[in-house]
């Protein structure tokens, strides 16, 4: 029984991955959310839109670095899961309060 538990928690995609993986791209929308409520000037125009690019753009890479990490180090998966998220919502607080 216990071989069972060091092997499951060795492989590198398992039901944590997907998991994590949903959590990331939801923290994604989250971020960009969070970044679209910053006071943005009226004569903005096109630049707006880098409030949904940035931490969209953001967003997709940190989940690939997840997967890369995931694969390399799967004993640290939950860890990467967490910070990927929190890195997100990170981004879109970051770019509410600091990018004018």
């Amino acid at each position: 029984m216990k071989t069972n538990s060091i092997i499951e928690q060795k492989k590198a995609f398992t039901q944590v991955n997907l998991k994590f993986l949903v959590a990331i791209f939801f923290s994604i929308f989250v971020s960009i959310w969070i970044a679209l409520k910053a006071d943005k000037p009226d004569s903005i125009g096109f630049g707006g839109f880098i409030y949904i690019i940035g931490p969209g753009l953001i967003g997709l890479f940190t989940m690939i670095l997840y997967l890369i990490f995931s694969m390399i180090k799967p004993k640290w998966k939950i860890i990467l899961g967490i910070l990927s998220i929190l890195l997100n919502i990170g981004i879109g607080f970051y770019y509410m309060f600091f990018v004018k």
